[in-house]
């Protein structure tokens, strides 16, 4: 079975020759698709070199600089493969990740894909259950959404609290969850096509199918990249926003998470002028209203960096 692998980039030729090599390795039929946000970078010779020496296929695209989420959905539009791999620039799969990822797929429609679990040393964290949901994940099982940055490939991290210093979600145990999703389910679910940051949990909530959940450790760790909150305040807006319009009913689960969202939805805000407050129901406001000390030290912060 065909593997598609999709890196959006910008200006980070000097991370794909390892990418390569470490996708030799993966012991699957894959093919790799680079979409070029508009580098002014040798990407695009480096990429005709690599396509040149490839044992797989590599396929190359550019755009004008309009995002990440433009970029992936450009990737999964031409993918030829089944399943997607959604690999950042300078993400590395463990030695044979995807092959046993691949392995526990059994095909069909019933799940959106097959994900497995690291922590920051490339050991796997055993998952509570065999499949779940996106939703049941985030709120049952307490594996979040990132709240800041692109935070990787998929977008889910285990959290456990709030931070006492940037203002995000931490933990000490952090894992990260990365793998396969169904080619047909992320063109269905494209990213929307906006300006500015664009959190993956705006796709993946929309996918109601259970993922499959596999302990196995697929992605090696990387340093963590920090992104002024400022920049990333359209997609966080929409990202919370959206949780607090349509998952209350997970409320008593993770109240906690939920005035985590009411804190960055109102410091995106502020960010970002009034007009960016969406219409929420009546008691994501009251959170919202509870929070506002909060959200508003966290923008005096962010100011003066």
């Amino acid at each position: 079975m065909l593997i598609s692998v999709v890196t959006p980039t910008l200006d980070r030729a000097s991370v794909l020759p390892l990418m390569h090599a470490n996708l030799l390795g993966q012991g699957v039929e894959l093919e790799w698709i680079i979409v070029d946000d508009g580098s002014v970078d040798e990407t695009s010779d480096l990429v005709s070199w690599l396509a040149w020496q490839s044992a797989f296929g590599v396929r190359y695209l550019r755009q004008p600089h309009e995002g990440r989420h433009v970029a992936i959905n450009r990737g999964v539009d031409v993918a030829r493969g089944e399943l997607i791999a959604l690999l950042d620039a300078g993400d590395l799969v463990t030695e044979g990740g995807l092959e046993r990822l691949l392995g526990r797929w059994p095909g069909g429609t019933r799940y959106a894909g097959v994900l497995g679990a690291c922590t920051p040393d490339a050991t796997a964290k055993p998952f509570p259950v065999a499949e779940a949901t996106w939703h049941e994940l985030t709120y049952l099982h307490r594996w979040t959404t990132a709240t800041w940055g692109p935070g990787g490939t998929s977008g889910l991290a285990r959290t456990s609290g709030l931070a006492r210093t940037s203002g995000l979600v931490r933990t000490s145990r952090l894992a990260r969850t990365w793998g396969l999703v169904r080619t047909d389910l992320m063109r269905a679910h494209p990213y929307p096509r906006v300006r500015g940051h664009v959190p993956d949990s705006v796709v993946w909530r929309r996918i109601t199918h259970p993922y499959l959940l596999a302990d196995e450790p697929v992605l090696l760790p990387r340093p963590a990249e920090h992104t002024p909150f400022a920049e990333l305040a359209t997609g966080l807006a929409r990202s919370h926003g959206l949780a607090l319009t349509h998952d209350l009913r997970w409320l008593r689960r993770r109240p906690l998470w939920f005035l985590r969202s009411a804190v960055h939805l109102r410091r995106a805000v502020l960010h970002l002028g009034k007009e960016s407050m969406p219409e929420l129901p009546r008691t994501s406001r009251a959170l919202v209203g509870l929070t506002r000390p909060v959200a508003w030290a966290l923008y005096r912060r962010d100011r003066r960096r």
